[in-house]
């Protein structure tokens, strides 16, 4: 993590300088703030995002109050002065909008020229115990009138916003996988929801993003599949009257993504407009699975050709 005078770079995401503040919340390592970001790519495992606990780094507990940070960048020549960042939570979903988010706490900060810098959310977040402590969490950071929020709560096409939908689960041998999330449709017309599971990629800084993984362990993904399933509820858990412009961006400009890779469980159903309806991903571990090994899955909710969001499970057998 660099902090406080470690340049990070310039540009204006195209390569160019910028002479005003530039503000970054980066989609993953190596994001320079070009938007929108390709199709397919994973926009919600920022290591920009995080949060401590008395379990550590992204291991919150239900009903204690954690601090959540943010690290922003500013890659412009010019100090960003009076910049404003906002800390939201949602419950597990993959499509958010402002409609779904829970404001957690405002600061205003200042973040010098080509420099990087954590910033803690001045109110404490209290995950709460309907979802396990587990929500998803949503940075914004801008500069009102000089570098402004185009896009609230969109990491694909503004790099203001920084997600983070991410977890660890630990299984023992025979113990069932039984994960709840939401998907929406956020529009004002019906569509064709599919909610599709890929395997995911165990990064090589997994240590660094949850509290109870030591350096010293060596991870191994595991070579077997893991074989999940995905049921969407028939019925909504509710509605929400609203449309999100910014979301409804993903959906206008849609292409095919390839990034993701072909689902190994997948369902599609028909939503009416601003449905929620609950889904339920469940698998177990393989009968050869051995101690400490890690099955990284990603589920993601698309709308026609758009991914409009998603969520990263890395399984771990027990050690």
């Amino acid at each position: 993590m660099a902090t406080g005078n470690n340049p990070v770079g310039r540009g204006d995401g195209k390569g160019g300088p910028s002479y005003t503040p530039w503000l970054l919340v980066r989609d993953q390592v190596g994001d320079t703030g070009s938007r929108p970001l390709a199709p397919g790519t994973v926009f919600w495992e920022s290591p920009d995002v995080w949060t401590e606990g008395s379990l550590g780094i992204n291991q919150p507990v239900v009903g204690e109050p954690t601090q959540v940070y943010a690290q922003v960048s500013n890659l412009g020549m010019e100090d960003a002065v009076g910049a404003v960042i906002k800390y939201w939570w949602a419950n597990p979903s993959m499509a958010i909008t402002e409609a779904t988010a829970n404001l957690i706490g405002t600061a205003t900060v200042t973040i010098p020229s080509l420099d990087m810098l954590p910033f803690a959310s001045p109110t404490p977040w209290v995950p709460v115990v309907q979802n396990g402590g587990h929500e998803c969490l949503i940075v914004e950071a801008y500069l009102p009138v000089f570098d402004p929020l185009t896009d609230p709560m969109q990491p694909v096409y503004d790099r203001h916003v920084g997600q983070k939908n991410e977890q660890l689960i630990t299984l023992q041998q025979g113990q069932k996988l039984q994960f709840h999330i939401d998907a929406f449709n956020f529009t004002r017309s019906r569509q064709e929801v599919a909610v599709e599971v890929t395997k995911g990629v165990l990064p090589a800084n997994l240590q660094n993003r949850f509290g109870q993984l030591r350096t010293a362990q060596k991870f191994v993904a595991a070579a077997a599949e893991f074989q999940p399933r995905v049921n969407v509820a028939e019925k909504a858990r509710r509605s929400v009257e609203h449309e999100s412009k910014a979301a409804n961006r993903l959906l206008s400009h849609a292409v095919k993504p390839v990034q993701l890779g072909p689902p190994i469980a997948s369902v599609t159903k028909t939503f009416a407009p601003g449905e929620i309806r609950p889904v339920e991903v469940t698998g177990a571990l393989p009968p050869h699975a051995r101690p400490g090994e890690i099955y990284p899955l990603r589920i993601f909710e698309r709308i026609g050709d758009a991914v409009v969001g998603g969520y990263t499970l890395y399984i771990r057998m027990e050690p």
